[in-house]
């Protein structure tokens, strides 16, 4: 594949920032779903603000439909915008020089079952309709084959015209599997539906994960296979565990925590994440055999957390509540989260990771956060 000047310009700048700066990411296949989760620096709480997709077409004033259509134009607009937030943006992110490719952002996975993603103009492409009605409907379902299904087929002749084109000038890739096993079973099955069988109808909610479990072993291994490299942290992306509403701590230790830790014992270096309230269940993750980073989500109290898992080696980031402490800020709440996390800071190794489509509103909690870690 041969680039155009303009994509040739930008290698150039990002090459040369990533041999001249030390905040940058050169090979550390850290992207889950449209944020980046590594660069945690011990000893240091840091701030990370993250616009989303639709976000960044707008601030760059690009086509996002066009963005996730037509690759080259992806990959022109991924580096623009990587440029440019460091021009811009006076945060602690780094200049990422790796290149890890997808299609349909989040919707991948579900491509490769034949749940096709629905796409919305000017927004991120959002989940199909769960394709399992009943029970025997997942009998007739097979695991997916890594290179010959959903869209799949179609990232890696990407992947592989990509880099011919940038003969190892950066680091390129498919992103890493996001979903975990209850998010696939939702995904399959339906969220209504899960909610309900995991009380009624357990085993077969097990089923469903089973299934996920080897579709996952099956991705990890077609993704070393395609790379050449080992598959390294696993994302357990589990976003429909909330234990205040949809999952009971009880329901999490019998029926997911059993199998969160086959995860761990299989893949042997472990991401937990979920933006739902886990608070009541921090004590049963800290038993995820080799967790190495974990979420503290919009709801979650991560001085709390910290004080389980103080000198584990498991590395935090911090999600803002988007609505009461980003863009609809509630009186002291922006405080309360900082102050909260720079106490956790004292303990593990956090940053706080602010993703929001209003640039303003995550200058503004930059901002606070600079004010706040400034004065302590």
């Amino acid at each position: 594949m041969v680039f155009n000047d303009r994509i040739e310009a930008l290698i150039e700048q990002v090459v040369k920032v990533l041999d001249t700066e030390d905040n940058v990411i050169r090979d550390e296949f850290t992207r889950f779903n449209t944020i980046y989760v590594g660069n945690i620096q011990p000893g240091r709480v840091t701030f990370e603000l993250q616009l989303t997709l639709p976000a960044i077409a707008q601030e760059l004033g690009y086509d996002l439909g066009r963005f996730f259509q037509d690759r080259l134009f992806n990959f022109e607009k991924t580096l623009e915008y990587r440029l440019w937030h460091r021009e811009h943006i006076p945060d602690d992110s780094p200049l990422i020089g790796i290149y890890e490719m997808d299609y349909a952002c989040h919707s991948l996975e579900y491509s490769m079952f034949g749940i096709q993603p629905q796409w919305l103009e000017g927004e991120n492409p959002a989940y199909g309709k769960p394709i399992l009605h009943q029970r025997e409907d997942l009998q007739r379902l097979k695991v997916p084959d890594f290179f010959q299904d959903g869209f799949m087929p179609r990232l890696i002749e990407d992947y592989y015209q990509v880099r011919e084109g940038l003969q190892g000038r950066l680091a390129l890739g498919i992103r890493k599997s996001v979903q975990g096993p209850f998010q696939v079973a939702t995904g399959l099955r339906g969220q209504e539906n899960v909610f309900m069988e995991e009380l009624t109808d357990p085993d077969f909610v097990l089923e469903l994960m089973e299934f996920a479990f080897q579709f996952h072993q099956n991705w990890v291994q077609g993704w070393e296979k395609l790379h050449g490299r080992s598959y390294g942290m696993f994302n357990i992306g589990d976003d429909d565990i909330d234990t205040r509403f949809t999952v009971p701590p009880r329901v999490f230790r019998k029926l997911i925590l059993p199998m969160h830790v086959r995860y761990g014992e299989t893949f042997e270096s472990i991401h937990w994440h979920s933006c739902g309230d886990t608070n009541n269940v921090f004590q049963d993750i800290a038993t995820v055999p080799h967790l190495k980073l974990l979420e503290i989500g919009p709801k979650d109290d991560a001085y709390a957390a910290a004080q389980i898992f103080a000198r584990s080696g498991v590395s935090f980031y911090k999600c803002p509540d988007p609505v009461s402490e980003i863009e609809q800020a509630q009186p002291k709440a922006q405080e309360a989260m900082i102050e909260n996390v720079l106490k956790a800071g004292e303990l593990v190794p956090i940053k706080i990771l602010c993703e929001t489509a209003s640039l303003d509103k995550g200058l503004i909690l930059l901002q606070k956060f600079r004010e706040t870690s400034g004065a302590r």
